[in-house]
């Protein structure tokens, strides 16, 4: 799938969301159009490599460690999305990341969540089906 481009209507709703007391975020105005610049070829990426690094090595080597412990989350919600067409799909053996975080979450916390129609990346693929689910869990 390609990249959309929200219409106005996307975009007002994003707005309503980022103003709401829950979430503590300076404005769509802003974040937006700043998280649309593409990252020119030249230059360098390498926060973003570094949390994939992070991601397949010391991060996997805490959460190992935390799982030992018996450390879980103790949040109240967890909602879980991940694109259909990704490598979560994929690698999981049953195609359920939900049933693996509630497993890493306390008793006390509903986890929920489903596979999005699409890729990796969510929001650029799917926005209006991830706005959805935002306005969704934060009611």
């Amino acid at each position: 799938m390609s990249p959309q481009i929200p219409d106005h209507d996307l975009i007002q709703r994003c707005r309503k969301l980022i103003t709401a007391p829950r979430l503590h975020l300076s404005s769509l105005n802003t974040l937006y159009p700043v998280y649309r610049l593409p990252i020119p070829i030249h230059h360098p990426t390498s926060q973003s490599c570094e949390d994939y690094r992070a991601a397949a090595t010391i991060d996997l080597d805490h959460d190992r460690e935390s799982r030992s412990n018996g450390q879980k989350l103790a949040i109240s919600d967890l909602r879980v999305l991940w694109g259909k067409q990704g490598i979560i799909e994929r690698m999981s053996k049953d195609g359920d990341a939900v049933d693996v975080w509630k497993s890493y979450s306390s008793d006390k916390t509903t986890v929920s969540g489903r596979a999005v129609d699409c890729g990796h990346y969510i929001p650029e693929e799917a926005p209006e089906e991830l706005l959805a689910e935002i306005e969704e869990f934060l009611a």
